[in-house]
């Protein structure tokens, strides 16, 4: 063979000398290692985010549905029929209501104001309601 050939250097065809040949690949196949095993926790994390996102949609979707029937007419109806006699709160775009609830029908609620005063309400016009001393609870 003539000199100056690669057997006869001692270089590989990267003109790196078998030691540096080898270091170089180890370092190399260390670092695809540590790239490796970022990428897997990262697809770890992501993986748990997704998981989490779905559940949090499944969450919002129970609470839509939910509020939904919380605020079909239907609700209201059960709501009043389940406590005639009582003392109520309805609130509407007009003000409060204070006064028994007397009769709960399909679409309106029949209630004695406490000036005695008999008031037919429709459904569609109530935006929330409580039992006195009780801000908050109810319906809205």
């Amino acid at each position: 063979m003539g000199k100056g050939t690669r057997e006869e250097s001692g270089k590989s065809q990267t003109g790196l000398q078998p030691v540096q040949t080898r270091k170089f690949l180890q370092n190399f196949f260390s670092w695809q290692a540590q790239v490796n095993h970022r990428l897997d926790v990262a697809e770890g994390k992501i993986r748990r985010q997704c998981l989490r996102l779905k559940e949090a949609f499944a969450r919002i979707r129970k609470l839509e549905q939910e509020v939904e029937e919380l605020t079909s007419w239907d609700a209201l109806y059960r709501l009043f029929s389940d406590k005639t006699r009582q003392d109520w709160t309805i609130y509407t775009e007009a003000g409060p209501l204070d006064g028994k609830v007397m009769t709960a029908g399909e679409d309106y609620v029949r209630i004695w104001e406490a000036t005695g005063d008999e008031v037919f309400l429709p459904y569609a016009q109530i935006e929330a309601v409580s039992l006195p001393g009780k801000e908050g609870g109810g319906w809205s």
